[in-house]
């Protein structure tokens, strides 16, 4: 559970910062000051490449999971042995159903008596631990990679969007220069 808190920390920490990148950029083009457009024009640099970071780790990401749990390109012993350590991790029981395993079950698919809402009875005729999980590790996994699929769309499209900011801002820069010099050059009678 401790993961959950330090992802909703930096949710809250990056809703701030585009809290206050937002604040900058308004602030930037209301009151046309070509040092406060430089810097709101900086951070969206930095957004930006900071996005595209995020989307492509995630793409990674899916791709190693995607790459672990590949029958065309794993042995046998590799799957289990991703298997076993998924099991472990998120308490679930066989990649399709507990009977993946045949007839020996090992014991990280084994559930505790406490809960039972989330154990079942093992296979007749199979041998390992009396309770077992229900939830397969095949629903672990595709909820995994529709995540990182998501992930990877928000950063990108993210990304896009400090592009579109950046080029505003420096739109709005090249005006707010331009207007200095017609300013500069006009003389009075």
């Amino acid at each position: 559970m401790v993961w959950y808190d330090q992802v909703e920390t930096s949710v809250l920490l990056c809703a701030l910062a585009v809290l206050g990148i937002s604040g900058l950029g308004i602030y930037a083009g209301c009151s046309e000051k070509p040092i406060i457009l430089k810097l709101f024009a900086g951070f969206m640099v930095g957004g930006m490449i900071g996005m595209m970071i995020i989307g492509i780790t995630a793409a990674i990401w899916k791709n190693e999971l995607e790459k672990e749990f590949d029958t065309d390109s794993s042995t046998v012993a590799e799957l289990k042995k991703n298997l076993n350590e998924l099991q472990i991790e998120e308490s679930c029981c066989g990649f399709d159903s507990v009977s993946d395993w045949g007839d020996e079950i090992p014991d990280s698919c084994e559930c505790e008596p406490t809960l039972h809402d989330a154990c079942q009875a093992k296979p007749w005729g199979s041998e390992g631990p009396d309770l077992v999980y229900k939830t397969t590790c095949g629903s672990i996994v595709s909820d995994m990679l529709n995540a990182y699929t998501i992930f990877r769309g928000l950063s990108f499209g993210l990304a896009f969007t400090a592009l579109i900011g950046l080029l505003i801002s420096l739109l709005m820069l090249h005006q707010v220069n331009r207007h200095d010099d017609v300013r500069n050059t006009i003389t009075y009678y």
